[in-house]
């Protein structure tokens, strides 16, 4: 795993990022490098005196606080040291044999992009999070493609190859926050990317900073622009 990177987006979970830090070096067996980019708007003397502390890690300050421009700030300016990239969430909300399994296989080289799905994985949360996971799942594809196609966009765990983010996105006019992963995949589908879903087992909720009243109605408004986007790119 010399070759990889491992992003991790860094918002509000600075309690937990050393452990996740190090979870995420036993995973690979120290052998992948970790970047931690965060939000440079809601720091704190605490939360700089966390950062000061990490070890044996890339940190990455970014002046928007969304997942898109934190995963992709550390991704264009570390992407020369490495062939393949992964981030996962900061509360790393995933099974360790998952991840490994997508570590393994991005590394392999035979397609752009891996991606965890949950939703061919075990679930751990609430009725309410296991309703909305799914629902936003069938509604992006049927709304997307007209039918299930049984991608997993909103996943917080994703790997691609070098040159992928430029091939998708020639002009960087991706979202800049948790639409991010939708745009990923879809433009990935369009335009003929080899990818590879892998189950992972995950639990929602915990450290989370996913906010349903804010975020449902984000994601509706977001899938409705890129299908509009869609008919003058494509």
């Amino acid at each position: 795993m010399r070759n990889l990177l491992i992003i991790i987006p860094l918002f509000d979970e600075y309690e937990i990022i050393e452990k996740t830090v190090k979870k995420m070096k036993n995973i690979t067996n120290n052998k992948a490098g970790i970047a931690v980019s965060y939000y440079e708007g809601n720091l704190t003397p605490k939360r700089v005196k966390v950062l000061e502390e990490l070890k044996g890690v890339e940190k990455i300050g970014n002046k928007e606080n969304g997942r898109g421009a934190m995963v992709t700030n550390a991704y264009f300016k570390l992407r020369e040291n490495y062939s393949a990239f992964m981030y996962v969430d900061a509360d790393v909300p995933f099974d360790e044999l998952g991840i490994k399994n997508i570590a393994k296989e991005i590394i392999k080289g035979e397609y752009d992009i891996v991606v965890g799905s949950k939703q061919r994985g075990r679930i751990k949360a609430s009725i309410l999070r296991k309703t909305i996971s799914k629902s936003y799942y069938f509604i992006s594809n049927f709304f997307l493609f007209g039918k299930n196609k049984g991608i997993d966009f909103q996943t917080g765990i994703k790997a691609w190859k070098k040159k992928v983010i430029e091939d998708l996105f020639p002009n960087n006019d991706f979202d800049k926050h948790w639409f991010f992963d939708t745009e990923l995949l879809y433009y990935a589908i369009k335009k003929g990317k080899k990818i590879k879903f892998i189950g992972v087992d995950s639990k929602i909720g915990g450290a989370s900073t996913v906010r349903l009243s804010r975020d449902i109605p984000y994601f509706l408004k977001k899938l409705i622009e890129l299908k509009i986007r869609d008919k003058e790119v494509l």
